[in-house]
């Protein structure tokens, strides 16, 4: 990634939380004191995105797993949308999280859910190296270090507040062990 004069500023916010953001000076410091050991100043910020991040970044393991529906007739309450394997996630924030997503192993068509809020994405063909990383932009979608964005559909998955649900399944689905799961992500708060 190109550095455009962005840096982590890193603090405790007022509820205890180690967070950062990037930001750069957008306006040079000003003062009029020449000598003294402590200046005042005034400047200004400008961020990447309004969002700021904790500082401990968190991981997950999982495997491969399967999507579900619902059979009728049903008995209520009724789930409607669920999967087997799905990796359980909490984005302590209180914001959508962006997330570093790979999946080792041969998956065909390969689909990734967020079964918490439905959204989903499928990549068109074969992968053995699939990662998609949409913490920063632009968003990256690769197979073994290639550009694959072509071969996506669907829409781009972040983690909400709270528990998420995720799961990976392709149309070659033999076991959870046929792919392993790795996904990173940062608390994010607004």
């Amino acid at each position: 990634m190109e550095n455009k004069g962005f840096y982590d500023l890193k603090w405790t916010d007022k509820r205890g939380i180690d967070v950062q953001v990037k930001a750069k000076v957008y306006q040079p410091l000003r003062t009029t004191e020449a000598s003294h050991e402590t200046l005042e100043f005034e400047f200004t910020l400008l961020a990447e995105d309004s969002f700021y991040y904790s500082q401990a970044e968190k991981t997950a393991n999982g495997g491969l797993g399967q999507l579900g529906g619902n059979v009728l007739p049903n008995v209520l309450p009724n789930n409607l949308f669920g999967g087997t394997d799905y990796i359980e996630i909490e984005n302590d924030g209180d914001s959508k999280a962006g997330m570093f997503f790979q999946a080792l192993g041969t998956l065909v068509n390969p689909r990734i859910t967020n079964i918490t809020t439905g959204q989903t994405m499928k990549i068109t063909g074969t992968t053995t190296k699939l990662v998609v990383d949409n913490r920063e932009k632009p968003f990256i979608i690769t197979d073994n270090g290639v550009n694959i964005k072509a071969q996506q559909t669907g829409q781009y998955l972040y983690l909400v507040a709270g528990l998420n649900h995720i799961v990976l399944s392709a149309e070659n689905y033999v076991s959870e062990d046929q792919a392993e799961v790795y996904i990173k992500y940062r608390d994010t708060y607004e």
